[in-house]
């Protein structure tokens, strides 16, 4: 039995790739399957009729055979090839591919501060905590349902995380309100009670849903004993934020 498989795509006209079987198995799991099937015995390659163009899966078959260097076709790729790769990386069940997609999603994230692809590529390959963290930057950066390429249902389950994130903030920020019954009356707090009700409105008029009381903003009307104080309890707030978010929508 040949080792190689013949993948033809469907250009006009079409277009012929030659793959190795004992990669395609190993690194797909429905390749694998694909390839498992009983067939008459024949010297000649397998052949796979697919439903991708050569655009679309050579990109994805430079990830999946592990092609390495400075011209490797994958490290060119846009935004929307990145995708066509996510989405083929589910199809074919390619651990290999959902791996180097994912390191995509950290480095937009990380380095370009590019939220709305990350989170488009996030929510195709997973897992939980890679689409959290993208969705957290991308809600930061003013992500709504109509931003980016997701995956069927995630846009819906994303809106209803976010203003369940947004409910959870606002539901602390009350418990919170009465500054006064937490820290020692000090003059401070005459006009400090009142800006700290403004701080916290400006929160969540400002919702950042990956720490949603910033130490930095809190307002400079208390004394220096209250003020390190009154930062220990928005740390405690968003400590308790952390605590009570209920799951990503997987």
């Amino acid at each position: 039995m040949s080792d190689s498989v013949l993948l033809v795509t469907p250009d006009e006209p079409p277009v012929t790739l030659t793959a190795s079987r004992t990669t395609l198995i190993a690194q797909s799991r429905v390749f694998h399957d694909l390839l498992a099937m009983p067939s008459a015995p024949s010297s000649e390659p397998a052949q796979l009729v697919l439903a991708e163009t050569e655009a679309e899966i050579k990109p994805f078959l430079s990830v999946l055979f592990g092609e390495d260097g400075d011209d490797a076709s994958w490290r060119k790729l846009d935004e929307a090839h990145w995708l066509v790769v996510a989405k083929l990386a589910d199809k074919y069940d390619a651990p290999i591919v959902r791996h180097a997609v994912r390191v995509e999603v950290w480095r937009r994230i990380d380095e370009a501060g590019d939220s709305f692809p990350a989170l488009s590529l996030a929510t195709h390959v997973g897992p939980a905590s890679v689409t959290k963290a993208a969705a957290l930057s991308a809600l930061a950066r003013g992500w709504n349902k109509k931003k980016g390429n997701l995956a069927p249902g995630a846009a819906d389950r994303l809106a209803a995380w976010s203003k369940s994130l947004k409910a959870l903030a606002a539901a602390i920020a009350v418990d919170y309100s009465d500054l006064r019954a937490r820290v020692t009356r000090c003059e401070c707090l005459t006009d400090g009670a009142k800006a700290w009700h403004g701080y916290l409105w400006d929160c969540l008029r400002a919702f950042d849903p990956r720490k949603p009381f910033p130490l930095e903003d809190i307002p400079l009307t208390f004394c220096s004993a209250h003020h390190g104080i009154v930062e220990a309890i928005a740390n405690n707030m968003n400590v308790q934020y952390e605590q009570w978010m209920s799951p990503f929508p997987s």
